[in-house]
């Protein structure tokens, strides 16, 4: 049985109890076994078995482990994708725990599920290190193994039997064995009815259960079976005859088989109509036979054995007459050569001219205008729809480089289309002239005379129409099967368009009894070479095809005259009327004079600032003191002095203090004058402290160093910094007046502020963690270790999102709501710190609440006040395992509370002394339909929720702890469930209900006091 977990506790009487949430879902009071279960070669479960039943769930649902010494272990959270090492760490730490710790005595069970059968002859020759999703089979012993990590572990609880193949296996298996299929090899396990392979397949048909097609395994193999025969469809006849149906089919007998001889020859048992022997006899063996021999021929020996000779071997014929002839590109001469000679070859056409594959002669494009032609690229892989009722590809100035598009045909057609984009070209006029083709073709075989010709077409939105065709004269596709560039030029008229129409072009081929195959894209670029010119068609009103430039010194200004096929350039020489271009004597006067000052150019700035403009420059400037302190005089302008704070902050990363490394108790110190420092943000951005050992110190004491920003980042490891005095609300940059800290928690990490005063999203706003301490520091809403997965805005860095821990210490601190450790997003809040006598005003929601996963509380929360509800560990799963102490919550749904019907409500720890003035429910509550809630061995003593409509574990809850000396208004104390209580309810008052007697499971209420007066029960 698979379910959902969250924690596992050991009873006393040694009964293991699961929980989901509060629920208990399971217990076992003997266990044989406890093993990690894989998926896909990830382990992801825990899994229990004894001889009667077996429990399995995932591993990252644990929050909580409690052992035989009701010892813990807390779950941080695991991520069931993460395959990391301290992922596997983490799970066999909880594995670890529950054998030596929850489930005394088990054994180990084997860390395998899923997975193959490895068959070897012994033991011995079993691989030195093993796979974790193999089991190992021991021939010589029968014994099966599993591979743990570090050796080979004996599967005693499993027996192991081997068969030669499947079908030697028994009709019906046993539970507990192994059985092996030696022929592939692979290992089987009986589930009861069928036999199910360790690799998640079964290879057994199952009871069919709705329809055939739901039976993927049943369909999958009926599909790979033999069609029905069909006599001449998928089976061929003989002799018309069927092969179909039952008995022998006779294909013909030999009747008679005879043998005629010849001269000299005598045959006998001839013919042969049955079975029987021809015999052939040569009838005259002693036949002479001779050979006459011609002219040049000697002749020797006797029959059967001749020797022929050639007596004359240098006779012989000779060649008279060598010609030769060429394709129609080229010219022969001296042809033919009848004694001797030389054959001469010569090109027949001119230099604009190229050779066809065909061997004929074709002309290279022309183009007209200037610049260079304009060239578009077939990309086969891009679909731009149907046109006139074909579906055409992209004809585009950019090609497709890509895999490769191909297109094939195996009749006389079109083999394919293309178009240009929407308003493309985008021109008025195809100029007259040849266009080329460059494409690559290749055929499923050579021979016969293949060939293609290209169409080009033009679409305005409704119509094709025909522009230009190569059908008069194809190019032949002569190179076979290989694949071969082929370029082909088509003449195209001077042709009217309109700025919208598109130009499309079709390729036809006549595939002579061949597939054609046409390539695109990838190392086949097809190109198309247009008349079209780069260069421009009108300029300034002329529309010349062949335009020129011109200079004048015409007027008083610059000006441009342009007529016929000239533009004249007019620049007069400049004086007191004309607009122009200097004389030689002007220039020697202007080029004399002081270049104007630029800033930072020729011209130096002093600290950044201009020195140019009227009034004083104030430089302030920041003073080495000793060798470990900086002052920063505050003397200037804002940004004077906000530049001198990052001067004095470069400074002092370079300082070796006291002539030594900087360290925990040798720093640097920069001392801060009261006053205001602008930093710049628009161009510099925030000012950011992220190095260890350089402080921020008011020179007063007292916070009145006014920053406009402020950043503390806490780089891994984390840094070690001191800061106090500072306030960003008063000359603040950014609207929100954050004093940003982006904390990690890290093991080097100590901040320390002090004093400070910063507005929403100050100290630790968008951090995940956060180790040190911050006292008597004032902020506004979602402050002081504040977590969401939203996006910061300017001004603020984040350090993570999700899940937030507190290490640290809050102390004396103010703020609004929402703050003091409090999630707004997925996961979990967890505190191992301190928070004392802190301040939190608005809509509440704050210490320690908003966990969607669990809020815990293992540190202490004391003398801290909030308005609103949602305050002192709320969230969805809830615990208090220590201390909240001295607190007030002036709203409800506080103190250990949630509202979420799946959630759980446990108090482990102490929650003294508080007070919740809120009409909701309050003090270990779960607050949904009914109120419940568990007091787990712990302490709730002098509270008071005298308004809440439930509280104190409510009228449902359970108590093992210790409830007393609390006031409650109704619904509280477990009043109307008795059997709840094992440990007593201590003089306890409900002043507006009543607590019901009856059997309880060893707790009582004593001296309680309800509407009827002082109980006992």
């Amino acid at each position: 049985m698979n379910v959902n977990v969250t924690k596992i506790q050991r009873l006393s009487n040694g009964i293991v109890q699961f929980y989901n949430g509060l629920d208990i879902v399971d217990s076992f009071s003997i266990t044989s076994s406890v093993s990690i279960g894989f998926e896909s070669n990830l382990a992801k479960t825990i899994i229990f078995s004894n001889s009667v039943k077996t429990l399995s769930f995932n591993v990252f649902n644990i929050i909580a482990l409690y052992g035989s010494t009701s010892n813990k272990i807390y779950s941080a959270g695991i991520d069931p994708s993460d395959t990391s090492e301290a992922y596997v760490n983490r799970l066999y730490d909880i594995y670890g725990f529950l054998i030596s710790d929850v489930i005394q005595g088990c054994c180990p069970g084997p860390t395998f599920v899923g997975g193959v059968v490895a068959v070897y002859p012994n033991f011995a020759s079993f691989p030195a290190t093993g796979q974790q999703s193999v089991i190992y089979i021991d021939e010589s012993t029968n014994q099966a193994y599993f591979w743990d990590g570090s050796s080979y572990q004996l599967l005693t609880s499993t027996g192991v039997e081997t068969y030669p193949n499947f079908a030697s296996f028994p009709a019906i298996g046993m539970a507990n064995i192994i059985y092996v299929d030696l022929s592939v090899p692979e290992s089987y396990v009986w589930d009861g009815s069928v036999y199910v392979s360790l690799d998640g397949g079964s290879v057994a048909w199952g009871s069919i259960i709705g329809t055939l097609s739901t039976q993927t395994d049943l369909q999958n193999a009926l599909n790979a079976k033999q069609a029905t025969l069909v006599s001449g469809t998928n089976i061929k006849t003989v002799n018309s005859t069927s092969l179909l149906g039952a008995g022998d089919l006779s294909v013909g007998t030999v009747t008679s088989v005879g043998v005629t001889a010849g001269t000299g020859i005598s045959v006998s048992g001839s013919p042969i109509t049955l079975s029987g022997s021809i015999t052939v006899t040569n009838s005259a063996p002693d036949q002479v036979v001779a050979l006459t021999a011609g002219t040049g021929i000697g002749v020797a020996g006797t029959y059967p054995n001749f020797t022929i000779t050639n007596s004359s071997p240098s006779s012989g014929g000779t060649v008279t007459s060598v010609g030769l002839t060429m394709p129609s590109a080229f010219n022969v001469a001296s042809s033919p050569v009848t004694t001797s000679g030389t054959l001469a070859v010569t090109g027949a056409g001119t230099v604009s001219q190229y050779v066809r594959g065909d061997g004929s002669l074709a002309n290279f494009p022309a183009s007209s205008g200037g610049g260079a032609s304009l060239t578009y690229y077939l990309n086969g892989s891009v679909s731009q729809g149907t046109f006139g009722g074909i579906a055409m590809k992209e004809m585009d100035r950019v090609p497709v480089l890509g895999a490769g598009t191909d297109f094939t045909i195996a009749t006389n057609g079109y083999i394919q289309s293309f178009i240009t984009d929407a308003n493309v070209p985008n021109l008025l006029e195809i100029p007259a002239g040849n266009w080329n083709f460059e494409t690559y073709f290749s055929a499923s075989s050579g021979g016969g005379t293949p060939s293609f010709y290209v169409e080009l077409y033009k679409w305005n939105g409704v119509t094709l129409s025909l522009i230009a065709s190569g059908s008069a004269n194809p190019e032949s596709i002569t190179n076979g099967t290989a694949i071969d560039l082929y370029v082909s030029a088509l003449a195209v008229p001077q042709t009217t368009l309109v700025a919208t129409d598109r130009l499309a072009v079709r390729i036809w081929v006549n595939n002579s009894g061949r597939t054609i195959t046409l390539h695109t894209e990838n190392s086949h670029l097809c190109e198309v070479i247009t008349t079209f010119s780069t260069g421009l068609t009108a300029l300034n009103g002329l529309t010349a095809q062949v335009q020129n430039f011109a200079t004048g010194t015409t007027g008083t200004d610059f000006g441009i005259s342009s007529a016929t096929s000239t533009h004249t350039f007019n620049l007069p020489t400049a004086s007191a009327a004309n607009r122009g271009a200097l004389s030689s004597a002007d220039w020697t006067t202007f080029n004399n004079k002081q270049a104007a000052l630029v800033s930072g150019t020729n011209i130096k700035t002093v600290n950044g600032t201009t020195l140019l403009g009227s009034g004083d420059l104030v430089i302030p400037v920041f003073q080495l003191q000793g060798t470990n302190f900086l002052s920063v005089l505050a003397n200037g302008t804002p940004a004077q002095n906000g530049q001198a704070v990052r001067d004095a902050y470069t400074a002092a990363q370079a300082m070796t203090p006291n002539g030594a490394a900087k360290s925990t108790n040798n720093r640097v110190v920069i001392l801060l004058a009261p006053g205001y420092y602008t930093f710049s943000e628009a161009t510099l951005g925030a000012f950011t402290v992220n190095q260890s050992f350089i402080d921020f110190e008011s020179l007063s004491g007292v916070t009145d160093v006014y920053f406009s920003s402020m950043q503390v980042t806490s780089p891994f490891p984390g840094i070690n910094v001191r800061i106090s005095g500072i306030d960003t609300t008063k000359n603040n940059y950014y609207g929100h007046a954050a004093f940003a800290v982006a904390s990690t928690g890290d093991p080097s990490e100590n901040i320390y502020i002090k004093n400070c005063v910063g507005g929403t999203y100050s100290f630790c706003a968008f951090s995940f963690a956060f180790s040190g301490t911050i006292e008597n520091c004032v902020a506004g809403n979602y402050s002081f270790l504040y977590g969401t997965t939203a996006t910061p805005p300017a001004g603020i860095v984040s350090s993570g999102s999700g899940s937030i821990s507190l290490y640290g210490t809050f102390k004396n601190c103010t703020s609004g709501s929402n703050s003091f450790v409090r999630l707004d997003g997925v996961g979990y809040v967890i505190s191992y710190g301190t928070i004392d006598n802190c301040t939190a005003g608005g809509g509440g929601g704050s210490f320690l609440s908003g966990g969607t996963m669990y809020t815990l509380n293992y540190g202490t929360i004391s003398n801290c006040f909030s308005t609103g509800n949602n305050n002192f560990c709320t969230g969805t799963n809830v615990e208090n395992a220590s201390r909240i102490v001295n607190c007030t919550s002036e709203g409800g749904y506080s103190f250990v509370v949630t509202a979420n019907a799946s959630g759980g409500v446990i108090n482990g720890g102490l929650i003294s002394n508080c007070e919740c003035s809120g009409l909701d429910p309050s003090f270990v509550i779960k607050a949904t339909a009914t109120y419940t809630g568990s007091n787990l061995n712990g302490r709730i003593i002098n509270c008071t929720a005298l308004n809440s409509d439930a509280a104190f574990c409510g009228d449902l809850g359970t108590n093992s702890g210790l409830i007393s000396n609390c006031i409650a208004w109704q619904q509280a104390f477990c009043c109307n469930n008795a059997a709840g209580l094992t440990r007593d309810i201590l003089r306890c008052t409900m002043i507006y209900d009543t607590f019901t007697s009856g059997l309880t499971s060893g707790g009582r209420v004593v001296l309680g006091i309800d509407t009827t007066g002082v109980v006992n029960y």
